[in-house]
């Protein structure tokens, strides 16, 4: 920062500062220059006006040893801000010292300033040391930062601020680091990041997350985005751990979320409240979702199920009001749940896709069975049936009670029904229909077999449909 025309510079020796006469330091404009020490920087913070411009680069900071100043600094080695001891600081402009080393535990706590750069030799940031500063709205790290994690409690509550260029070489961010800045709307994350820890950005204003870059991050901590209000995207690094809970907490906005590929487990309330999601891909080798992991996402429509799924917990996904299709053709077993895993759902109006080596399962399993339960109903045309041309059909059928309903990608020419005992019914729209539906009341037993003529094609799509 360049220095003004109109600033006082003073070059001063270890305690010279603190020992000057009352209202010796109250310029508008201060530039200090020489050697300071722990008493000198507490002089300057009671003394300091409102708004006003405090250029600390070319001092350097001596150790101290004396009386308590401060909150409660009797020692302090050099290069470095003692704890809180610029804490409630009233000027607007604070340049630090460019031989700065350490930032103490809330050095800066409640000040004033609008704007800070750490120096590129600060190696070591304590808890909060920035905490507080409610007109704070720009943070740089110089070029060459050596800071490698931003402790807790960093910039917690500094609802003003909007720009932060992160180190390069940083490694973690610490709890709360960023909690509260809600007018922090978008960040770029180093390469470098190992760990976030919990609730390091809850309530701020991210709009959107971008992680995946991050191939060397593992720990996400406890809520790290939970009630992010604004957040509308979100990208994790296929290595992350799912490690705590609510992480995305919260999220009414939330539209996309791409979860680790690497996750084994989906943690309770995870996306609870994430009303605006439309759907969710759940990484292949997941085996349980905790409690309330999705609760109130009440726009999620689709869900696959992975192979690997073994354990829904309770309330998982209450008042997932609408969700159409469950996709779980992938399970080879039907999966444990805990209490009131669809609580708000209605779930006959819920198409599940079984196999046909687990639909009997499904319809036994306590919950499970109050979903409309279908087999996958897939079926390759081969080329030689058709025109020439490999041709790919999609063909569903479910029953509601005796109402059997077919849907296809190709119109439908005709549709018979077979009962096990031999008795037969065929429907045969006037015209081809993509949905086809047709009461079989008329036919005995609960096991059908369907065949579903289509447009084009010699050879029919075969079912075989259980009728509940």
């Amino acid at each position: 920062m360049p220095l003004l025309a109109t600033a006082r510079t003073i070059t001063a020796e270890p305690g010279e500062l603190a020992a000057s006469a009352p209202g010796s330091l109250s310029d508008a404009q201060l530039v200090i220059t020489g050697t300071i020490n722990a008493a000198d920087l507490d002089r300057l913070t009671s003394e300091l006006p409102a708004g006003s411009s405090l250029d600390l680069s070319a001092v350097n900071i001596a150790a101290y040893d004396g009386g308590i100043v401060g909150v409660a600094c009797s020692r302090a080695p050099a290069d470095a801000l003692p704890p809180y001891i610029l804490a409630g600081l009233r000027s607007e402009t604070l340049v630090l010292p460019a031989s700065l080393k350490t930032i103490g535990e809330g050095a800066l706590l409640d000040a004033a300033i609008t704007s800070v750069e750490i120096p590129a030799g600060v190696v070591e940031i304590g808890d909060a040391a920035f905490a507080g500063c409610r007109s704070l709205t720009t943070v740089t790290f110089a070029d060459g930062s050596a800071v490698d994690a931003i402790p807790t409690r960093c910039f917690d509550g500094d609802a003003q601020l909007t720009t932060v260029s992160l180190p390069d070489g940083l490694g973690s961010i610490g709890s709360r680091a960023f909690a509260g800045c809600n007018s922090l709307t978008s960040l770029e994350f180093p390469a470098t990041l190992v760990a976030i820890a919990d609730e390091a950005f809850a309530a701020s204003g991210l709009e959107s997350l971008d992680l995946a870059r991050c191939h060397s991050l593992r720990r996400i901590g406890t809520r790290a985005w939970a009630e992010c209000t604004a957040l509308a995207t979100a990208t994790l690094p296929a290595g992350a751990m799912l490690g705590g809970e609510a992480i995305f907490m919260g999220c009414p906005l939330l539209t996309a979320v791409s979860l680790p590929a690497k996750a084994t487990s989906i943690p309770a309330l995870t996306l609870a409240g994430a009303s605006s999601l439309p759907s969710l891909s759940l990484p292949e080798g997941v085996d349980s979702i905790g409690v309330l992991a999705l609760a109130h996402a009440s726009a999620v429509r689709t869900l696959a199920l992975p192979a690997s799924l073994r354990h829904i917990d309770s309330g998982a996904f209450e008042e997932c009001t609408g969700l159409e299709h469950i996709d779980a053709s992938a399970l080879e077993n039907v999966p444990t749940l805990g209490d009131e895993v669809w609580s708000g759902v209605i779930c006959g109006d819920v198409t599940l896709r079984a196999t046909a080596d687990t639909e009997q399962a499904f319809l036994d399993a306590l919950q499970w069975q109050d979903f409309s339960i279908v087999t996958s109903g897939i079926t390759s045309i081969p080329a030689a049936d058709n025109t020439g041309d490999d041709v790919a059909a999609e063909v569903c059928g479910s029953f509601n009670s005796a109402i059997l309903t077919i849907s296809s990608d190709i119109p439908v020419t005709q549709v018979t029904v077979y009962s096990l005992d031999g008795a037969a019914l065929e429907i045969k729209p006037s015209t081809p229909q993509l949905i086809l539906s047709a009461d079989t009341s008329a036919l005995g037993g609960r096991v059908m077999i369907v065949t579903v003529a289509l447009r084009g094609h010699l050879k029919p799509v075969t079912l075989k449909l259980l009728r509940r």
